[in-house]
């Protein structure tokens, strides 16, 4: 939903830039709209606990591994959140990474 979210909204902005709608205050919320709904699509493919990356990752492994990652996910994905949020916040750059990415998807959604 994030996805079509932030294609809908850019896309729908480009168009109105090119019809000739100007205004430097809607093309900052556009941006920034676009680039949380990209984050947001990102964040939550992560493979780890709560987030619905974890519903599709055992799926792209073989049987075994699947089944040991589901065990783990289930017994350790919440702290293993909880831990990639508490470092980010402690200056390691994984949001910061995640947040560069969803800038350069902006490009990849593009179709105007």
């Amino acid at each position: 939903m994030n996805l079509l979210l932030a294609l809908v909204c850019w896309n729908g902005f480009l168009i109105a830039l090119q019809a000739g709608w100007e205004n430097q205050g809607a093309q900052a919320f556009f941006t920034i709209l676009a680039q949380i709904n990209l984050l947001l699509m990102i964040f939550n493919l992560l493979p780890i606990g709560p987030l619905d990356g974890h519903y599709i990752m055992p799926h792209l492994l073989p049987q075994r591994l699947a089944r040991l990652y589901r065990y783990y996910n289930a017994r350790y994905g919440a702290m293993a959140l909880l831990a990639i949020v508490i470092a980010s916040l402690m200056g390691l750059p994984v949001l910061t990474f995640l947040a560069e990415f969803s800038i350069n998807l902006l490009h990849l959604i593009t179709f105007v």
